[in-house]
Order: C-alpha cells, then sequence, then structure tokens
C-alpha cells in the first residue's frame, strides 16, 4: 500500500513539473488558483499581461489583478476577442 501511494505522489510531482514546463513558454497568460484564489502558477504571458512578475504575485490573492489600472480589462478583455 506504501509503495502505491509512494508512487502516486511522484507521479503527481512529475506531471506537476511536466505541466509547469510547458505553460511556462505560452504566450498567453497562463495563472492557476486555488479553491481561494491564491495564485499557484503564473507564466511569462502572464507578466507580459500584468506587468507583474511571478515573484511578486504567487502565493497573494488572484483580487490583485481586479485591484490594478485596467486589470480587470486585461484579463477578461483578451478572453472577449477569441
Amino acid at each position: 500500500m506504501q509503495e502505491g501511494l509512494k508512487g502516486d505522489i511522484l507521479s503527481s510531482k512529475y506531471s506537476g513539473h511536466f505541466l509547469s514546463d510547458i505553460i511556462k513558454d505560452f504566450v498567453d497568460a497562463v495563472i492557476f488558483t486555488d479553491s481561494t484564489g491564491k495564485i499557484l502558477e503564473w507564466n511569462a504571458g502572464a507578466s507580459d499581461t500584468f506587468g507583474y512578475k511571478a515573484g511578486q504575485v504567487l502565493g497573494r490573492n488572484i483580487d490583485i489583478l481586479f485591484d490594478s489600472k485596467g486589470g480587470k480589462d486585461r484579463l477578461f478583455g483578451g478572453m472577449q476577442d477569441r
């Protein structure tokens, strides 16, 4: 039982790194949050869109994007363009 759980944990960690490696090079903004809105993942596209580096936003609530000048428009405006 423990070996199975250990394998699941290692597999999960690998999957997380794999996903991070994929999204880091996306041109579009990619932001992952938890259920409380805490920012867990932030890529270069998000930095270009919102003007914050990952170190400035990781662990903070996504509400900071709505408080920034034009942040809400940049977040939702891009979705409407598609």
